[in-house]
């Protein structure tokens, strides 16, 4: 029976799945609306790892959410009956001595040294171009989130607390707290890039930050670590591997391209040294913020309405921790961390005209 305790969950990527769960984990009411269309989340490769491999910089939160992210995972695949979170070895492709060189002065950056191999190892695989060795990368590995967000969906459906439905501003009355003439205690919003047409949120500065990602078929190759170069390679088991990612901040679809194809397939045959075939192409719009934060809060005109977004590349490790803090916050009152609170981008709601 609906009561006014109740949370509505409105969008299904890896944000709001987060906070499905966290709600559920506690014992408060909930119920999650979509209307099931294409997320970033269910076209994003998953992978995970604690380092940025381009600067060598620590991600931001690592050494917090990276265990929690595991934890979290984990207890979603005791509970689910499915193997959720697939850690696997991260290999970095050393294409020269000089990046050889930057894998050991980068373990002189704090807090790099504990998920960083101290040694460039000379691995080999015939189907691969490693003229260099790799540097191991610890802690990594792959959320199989496509597969997650199904069969979540599915137990909740059955419990009558997922429903497939399309959100629109206009059916929310904030007086009454009602959706379609449903009380609720308030509104999660977690709809991605999606937030940018708000009539609430749409003043945060969210970007669409596309990415386009191959599966292909490479027979024989074997591989069974993360190996990256420009592109990364993931095995999916069988000679199957998912190739990607691209950026692009000029396309706000998410239908794939042939130039990406092209763009993937060049890095892919820098790497590769036997033939493939591509069997799958996809893209999704990744929601970013400038600052590279998630965007986390209540709106501050309409306090039963509250957003989590802004997950960019890194959701799969984001998502739990961002879900803890929003529900902790809606809850318990528990102050929002500064550095994902909506609260520094007030300087924009004037503007807005909310």
């Amino acid at each position: 029976m609906q009561t006014s305790e109740t949370f509505l969950v409105v969008g299904w990527g890896l944000a709001g799945m987060a906070v499905a769960r966290q709600f559920e984990l506690r014992g408060i009411p909930f119920e999650v609306i979509s209307d099931r269309s294409t997320s970033a989340s269910r076209v994003a490769a998953g992978v995970y790892n604690p380092i940025v491999l381009r600067r060598y910089n620590l991600a931001w939160e690592a050494a917090h959410s990276m265990p929690l992210a595991e934890s979290f995972y984990q207890a979603l695949s005791d509970d689910l009956g499915i193997e959720v979170d697939v850690p696997l070895p991260l290999y970095r492709r050393m294409a020269s001595v000089e990046e050889q060189n930057g894998w050991y002065t980068a373990m002189d950056k704090p807090g790099l040294m504990p998920f960083m191999h101290p040694e460039i190892v000379h691995y080999k695989n015939p189907g691969l171009d490693l003229p260099y060795g790799v540097g191991p990368v610890l802690n990594t590995g792959w959320v199989r989130t496509e597969e997650l967000l199904d069969r979540y969906a599915a137990v909740l459906s059955e419990r009558g607390l997922f429903h497939t439905e399309s959100w629109s501003d206009d059916h929310w009355d904030n007086e009454r707290k009602t959706w379609h003439g449903r009380a609720y205690r308030g509104v999660v919003l977690a709809t991605g890039f999606g937030i940018a047409q708000s009539r609430y949120f749409g003043y945060l500065p969210v970007q669409g930050t596309k990415g386009e990602l191959l599966t292909i078929h490479a027979p024989g190759l074997g591989e069974e670590h993360i190996v990256k170069s420009g592109i990364f390679l993931l095995p999916l088991g069988n000679d199957y591997y998912r190739v990607g990612a691209t950026y692009s901040w000029d396309d706000p679809t998410d239908i794939p391209t042939e130039q990406a194809r092209i763009k993937l397939e060049k890095d892919l045959e820098a790497l590769l040294l036997i033939p493939y075939q591509v069997v799958d192409h996809r893209a999704g719009l990744r929601p970013t913020v400038p600052d590279r934060r998630p965007l986390v809060g209540v709106h501050p005109n309409y306090p039963s309405l509250s957003v989590i977004n802004g997950m960019g590349s890194r959701g799969v490790v984001m998502a739990p921790l961002a879900a803890q803090a929003l529900v902790s916050h809606l809850v318990d009152h528990q102050p929002l961390p500064e550095e994902i609170d909506i609260k520094r981008y007030a300087r924009f709601l004037a503007s807005s005209g909310l």
